[in-house]
C-alpha cells in the first residue's frame, strides 16, 4: 500500500480490480479484494439483511441495526467490518458479541483474536487497555458508514453516498 501509486488485485490471473491503494482499501468491488488490502485484513459476518427505505436492516442471531445500503426483499449477505471499525464497548452494550480467544499487544494498540457465534474468525484492534481473560465475550458496536456489504457472489454492494463497485 505504500509502495504503489496503483495496484492491480488479481486473483488466479484475472483482474478484480485497479486502483489506488486508498480506493481499494476504501471501496473494494468485492470480497476477494476486501480480504486482500489491509492488515488485519476485513472482517466477514454473515447477516440477513431486509431493505428498507432507510437502508439495510441487518441481524446475525440479534439485531445489529440499519446501514445505509440499498437492499431489495430479504436476503443472506456478507458484511464486512475492518478490523479498526469495530469498537469494544466497555459497558457491555453493542450489537456484536464475540468470544476472546487471544490478544496481541503491540504497543499503543492491541489485536484482540475472536470468534463469532457462527464459529467465524474476527480480529478487532483497539486502543483500550481493559483486561480481558480468554474465553470472555466481548461486545462490539460500529459505525455503519464504515460497513461494507456484499451479496452471494461476494460483490459489493451500493451504499447511499453511491460508493459501489463498477
Amino acid at each position: 500500500m505504500t509502495l504503489a501509486d496503483r495496484i492491480v488485485v488479481l486473483n488466479a490471473g484475472r483482474i478484480e480490480q485497479v486502483g489506488t491503494p486508498l480506493e481499494l482499501y476504501g471501496n473494494p468491488q468485492n470480497m476477494f479484494v476486501a480480504g486482500s488490502i489491509g492488515s488485519p485484513k476485513m472482517n466477514f459476518l454473515k447477516v440477513h439483511a431486509r431493505g428498507t427505505e432507510a437502508g439495510a436492516e441487518i441481524r446475525t442471531s440479534r439485531h445489529l441495526g440499519t446501514i445505509p445500503f440499498h437492499v431489495r426483499g430479504e436476503a443472506d449477505l456478507t458484511l464486512g467490518i475492518r478490523p479498526e471499525d469495530l469498537m469494544l464497548t466497555t459497558d457491555g452494550s453493542g450489537p456484536l458479541s464475540f468470544r476472546l480467544d487471544i490478544e496481541e499487544h503491540l504497543g499503543e494498540f492491541r489485536l484482540l483474536y475472536l470468534t463469532a457465534e457462527d464459529g467465524s474468525p474476527v480480529i478487532a484492534k483497539t486502543t483500550l487497555q481493559d483486561r480481558f481473560a480468554e474465553g470472555d465475550v466481548l461486545r462490539f458496536t460500529f459505525d455503519p458508514a464504515t460497513a461494507h456489504l456484499f451479496d452471494a457472489q461476494e460483490r459489493r454492494l451500493a451504499n447511499f453516498n453511491n460508493k459501489v463497485a463498477a
